[in-house]
């Protein structure tokens, strides 16, 4: 029986818009998030302090990561652009995909990154040249997740057109095709020694996958609504998951039990990312807060709780939502 609990230990305000992306750097002492509100925003994970927020882009940002060694963000917008992490300054403007990029990760060697799209591709650029790698053709519809596997030899995609694909990063080919979500996935993540991988879907359903034979090993159902994100712990003995239903839910990955349900969002939940220690959990909302969570059990009395946001922010956040949906609507047709 899962537990629900309510016990935030930080929520960080300053974005506009919706916040639908977030990753903690490698040391955890940073926290960078991705808003419609067209900016990043660099913060200080123990403080709540925002550090930078970087204005660049025309348009709103879908997706956002740290490099393996903190030292560049990269964002995904309608571009995809790399930026200093300390200064803040804009390194590279990556042009080449003919729709939205909607989610963009770096490899664990940040000189290579990806990036996928509306356009139904995945591409793999030179972080340094902004040069254009290759291209993964294969998904018949929007591109919604990609992500590198630990020692960056593979890639794995997640799609509108219900599957996720796992490709070899060097030549682009397509090793497996992994079917079993009833709709569309919306994100997918490498677990830490890439043995396994995780995807969520807009079936409500979170699905554990051998990375190796593409056997789907556990499906967790609790959500109550559509899963937009899923994160594995450090270890992988834990994954979050974040929904539609307001709540970011924490299952054990061996026996598939859900052990936490995290309340205090008021609206969607869009990402989330377990600190590199597994000891913190960001989540990213509609109700245009950033919050970070204890990611164990202890007693809710000993962790520092912060008051929900006023309803001026709520009404700003559902107007937020329903401008959201309307543009992924547009793009259903694929």
């Amino acid at each position: 029986m899962s537990h629900r609990w309510s016990a935030c230990l930080q929520a960080l305000e300053g974005h506009s818009d919706h916040v639908y992306s977030v990753a903690f750097s490698h040391d955890s002492t940073q926290l960078v998030s991705a808003s419609w509100d067209n900016t990043v925003k660099i913060w200080d994970a123990s403080s709540g302090t925002c550090m930078q927020t970087l204005d660049g882009h025309s348009d709103a940002v879908n997706s956002v990561s740290f490099s393996h060694n903190s030292a560049l963000v990269v964002s995904a917008s309608w571009d995809n652009t790399i930026w200093d992490a300390s200064s803040g300054a804009c390194l590279q403007t990556l042009v080449g995909h003919s729709d939205a990029v909607k989610c963009v990760a770096f490899s664990r060697d940040p000189a290579q990154l990806a990036s996928s799209s509306w356009d139904n591709t995945v591409k793999i650029w030179d972080a340094s040249s902004g040069a254009c790698l290759r291209t993964l053709d294969g998904h018949s519809c929007t591109v919604n997740s990609v992500a590198f596997s630990h020692d960056s030899a593979q890639l794995v995609s997640a799609s509108w057109d219900n599957t996720v694909k796992i490709w070899d990063a060097q030549s682009g080919a397509c090793l497996q095709t992994l079917d079993g979500h009833g709709d569309a996935v919306n994100y997918v993540s490498f677990s830490h020694e890439s043995a396994q991988l995780a995807s969520a879907s807009d079936d409500i359903t979170v699905k554990i996958w051998d990375a190796s034979s593409g056997a789907c090993l556990q499906s967790f159902d609790g959500h109550d609504g559509t899963v937009n994100s899923v994160a594995f712990s450090h270890d992988s003995a834990q994954l979050a998951s974040a929904s539609w239903d307001n709540t970011v839910k924490i299952w054990d990955t061996s026996s598939g039990a859900c052990l936490q349900t995290l309340d205090g969002h008021m609206e969607a939940v869009n990402s989330v990312a377990f600190s590199h220690n597994s000891a913190q959990l960001a989540s990213a909302s509609d109700d245009i807060t950033i919050k970070i969570w204890d990611a164990s059990s202890g007693t809710i009395a000993e962790l520092k709780r912060l008051d929900i946001e006023a309803q001026t922010w709520v009404q700003t956040a559902l107007s937020s939502r329903a401008k959201s949906r309307a543009y992924v609507h547009t793009y259903l047709g694929c």
